[in-house]
């Protein structure tokens, strides 16, 4: 009888890991979202066609979830969500292998609405068959600040004096004035400037004086005319 050699196969088995991670604001991720934002405001639907994968899952901030093609037919002229502005903010991408992901801000103005608005949303994008689309996308519409609110001096015989940290020590004058009233006051000659302050400054009630900017001129409409002051005012 012959003798049985066995042999044993030995296999290594390479360890299963995991597509590596990108550093945070992948700049090819980055790049695609704000192409997609840059379609959604030019309402640019041969961009969004490539862009968008045709099973796309568009999340909007109003609750609705759209696919690709109510997407492309809701853009642009006469639309539910034409637009004044689409303004990216605070983008942060991270990219995992074939995948990727961006976050971050949207200021959003719609043509049939009066207040802007902000969300927070959420690209997903996919490497497929060589190109890279949007698989998905979510928005949250997030609550206005404090700050959102109309300052009090926007309403008429309210006035708010602002010298923003970094600028130059005024003297004699804001920085920043908001007020119902604006003035546009045109000199031939800068030297009567001293003297154009010290008229608004006897008035009892000065601390509601209108915000004002002074131009020098070489001329005014007659000769003998040394200032005349533009103002424009809001009636309440």
């Amino acid at each position: 009888m012959r003798p049985l050699r066995l042999f044993a196969a030995l296999f290594a088995l390479a360890p299963v890991v995991a597509p590596a991670q990108s550093a945070a604001n992948d700049p090819l991720l980055l790049r695609l979202t704000t192409a997609r934002v840059l379609a959604d405001f030019k309402a640019d639907r041969a961009a969004l066609d490539t862009l968008l994968a045709d099973d796309v899952a568009y999340g909007r901030s109003s609750g609705v979830l759209d696919t690709k093609a109510e997407v492309l037919k809701e853009v642009g002229p006469g639309g539910p969500y034409e637009l004044d502005y689409l303004t990216p903010d605070s983008l942060r991408a991270r990219r995992f292998g074939t995948s990727g992901v961006v976050n971050g801000i949207l200021h959003v103005k719609l043509k049939a609405q009066k207040a802007p608005y902000r969300i927070r949303f959420t690209d997903v994008w996919a490497l497929r068959r060589g190109r890279w689309q949007l698989v998905s996308f979510q928005a949250t519409r997030l609550p206005e600040p404090a700050s959102a609110t109309p300052p009090a001096a926007s309403r008429a015989g309210e006035v708010q004096r602002l010298n923003p940290t970094g600028l130059s020590a005024p003297a004699g004058f804001t920085h920043v004035v908001v007020e119902a009233d604006d003035t546009t006051t045109f000199l031939t000659d800068m030297r009567n400037l001293a003297t154009l302050r010290d008229v608004p400054a006897r008035d009892d009630d000065a601390a509601r004086l209108p915000a004002s900017t002074a131009v020098q001129v070489t001329a005014l409409a007659r000769p003998e005319f040394l200032i005349e002051i533009e103002a424009t005012a809001l009636i309440p």
